[in-house]
């Protein structure tokens, strides 16, 4: 038995010898938030009158405090009426536990006013951001431009005119990208190319998926034992060990991991990118409520990828380029951009987190008592509160390169408004590329992300192992 607060006892062992008790009372099992409860109590230890009003369209307890009330509404929906449960009581005399009453259904105790109003404006906050558009891709190669660029085919390019090509890793003609589209893939990190290929969940085995990244990168052609792709295209095989769940008889993306997903990640196909989207846009939604103790009231969920949280991470990716390019999803006929790219690696570490800090999935165990879960709730609310804090500030800063877009919409090519403008994004560009404390908070951002999936996970399969225990 466990002490609680004072004389408040809760039994957590299983019961050895129970007495059959003089009384037979059908009662009304009341579950309690941890703040109603928390209120309960300190008015009885301070001899505060508690008045129970039972009405015929409302119950509701009444804390008389310091000349205030403070109420406490019960919510009137039966949970679990189909249960029924045994009331105990403990003969002090006789030391041993009596049955005292049958319970049949259980009421929930709502929080306090106070917490309410203040869930509901939390959940209203969340609901804002969600609904959001904070995309800021600054497409300079709307169809109208895309017509008026003259295209080059390889014969008629100069002796002085570079080809853009990865030297590292010398791709041959046969893969399916070619030019700056290629070189940004063999420029990302493996475990983010393997992670986008596992989530369209086209593929059956490692194999596939090891054939499908080397031939985006080289077509068919073979790859030399010493290239540094060899030895990146061997560590596939670890990396799906690591991302995938072993639960599932398929190749499956761990849950924990949708938040990595970028949905639209440009080396897809319409069709993968249509999967991926649909994979994405299964997960649960979240409503930010009054938490409940071991309630399944409590929904929680850490933002998902699909939301413009994750888009608010990616908004400066785009404006940081201003040349012109082609989308990687033409199949074939794609036209090879004339104007070096800027260095793949720098922009990408300064816009796009390769994955957390940490492994944060070695964090947090299993839940196994009631303790532990009310120690994952108290967390998952407070990094939830600074993962807000960081998503508007990181918004303030897509705003500001989606006055960008507009004003380069607004104005013609070639003008000098119009260079103007270019100019502004470069030096923004520039001031974020060398910003250690954006830099920080983008990685601080994406590392909450990871943190509250895993949270959500092990709160969830607590509440439904605790369900099926009942």
């Amino acid at each position: 038995m466990q002490s609680v607060a004072n004389d408040y006892q809760i039994w957590r062992e299983p019961l050895i010898e129970v007495e059959q008790g003089a009384r037979q009372d059908t009662a009304v099992f009341l579950k309690m938030t941890d703040q109603s409860q928390q209120s309960m109590i300190e008015a009885h230890m301070k001899n505060l009158p508690i008045y129970l009003h039972v009405k015929a369209d409302q119950i509701y307890f009444e804390i008389s405090k310091d000349g205030r009330k403070e109420i406490l509404d019960v919510n009137t929906v039966r949970h679990n009426s189909n249960e029924t449960e045994h009331g105990l009581v403990l003969n002090t005399t006789k030391n041993r536990f009596e049955h005292c009453a049958l319970f049949k259904g259980r009421l929930q105790i709502q929080a306090t006013n106070k917490s309410i109003d203040q869930a509901r404006a939390k959940a209203q906050r969340a609901k804002e951001q969600e609904t959001t558009k904070t995309a800021v891709k600054l497409d300079l190669t709307n169809k109208e431009k895309r017509k008026s660029i003259p295209t080059k085919s390889m014969g008629d390019r100069s002796a002085k005119e570079p080809v853009v090509s990865n030297k590292k890793h010398s791709p041959t003609l046969t893969s399916r990208y070619t030019g700056q589209t290629l070189t940004e893939l063999n420029n990302q990190p493996m475990y983010l190319r393997v992670l986008h290929v596992v989530a369209t969940g086209k593929y059956k085995s490692v194999d596939e998926i090891v054939k499908k990244i080397k031939v985006d990168s080289y077509g068919k052609g073979d790859v030399s034992p010493n290239n540094d792709f060899a030895e990146k295209l061997a560590s596939v095989p670890k990396i799906v060990e690591e991302i995938i769940d072993k639960s599932q008889k398929v190749i499956t993306l761990k849950r924990e991991l949708y938040g990595q997903i970028d949905k639209n990640w440009k080396w897809y196909t319409s069709e993968e990118r249509a999967n991926v989207r649909v994979m994405l846009s299964k997960r649960p939604d979240a409503d930010v409520v009054a938490p409940t103790r071991r309630s399944g009231m409590y929904t929680l969920s850490a933002p998902s990828s699909s939301s413009k949280n994750q888009e608010s991470t990616k908004e400066v990716k785009e404006p940081a380029s201003t040349k012109t390019f082609v989308s990687p999803q033409i199949e074939s006929g794609e036209i090879i951009d004339d104007v070096p790219m800027e260095s793949p690696k720098k922009k990408e570490y300064l816009l796009t987190p390769n994955a957390p800090s940490e492994d944060y999935s070695t964090h947090f165990s299993d839940i196994k008592t009631s303790e532990e879960y009310e120690k994952y709730i108290l967390l998952h609310e407070k990094e939830y509160s600074e993962y807000l804090a960081l998503h508007n500030y990181l918004k303030d800063i897509a705003k500001k390169f989606e006055n960008f877009q507009k004003s380069l919409s607004e104005t013609s090519i070639n003008t000098k408004e119009h260079q103007k403008v270019l100019r502004s994004v470069q030096s923004n560009y520039e001031h974020y590329e060398n910003d250690a404390e954006f830099l920080r908070k983008r990685q601080r951002h994406l590392d909450l992300r990871t943190r509250l999936e895993i949270l959500t996970n092990k709160i969830e399969e607590w509440y439904r192992r605790d369900k099926e225990r009942k």
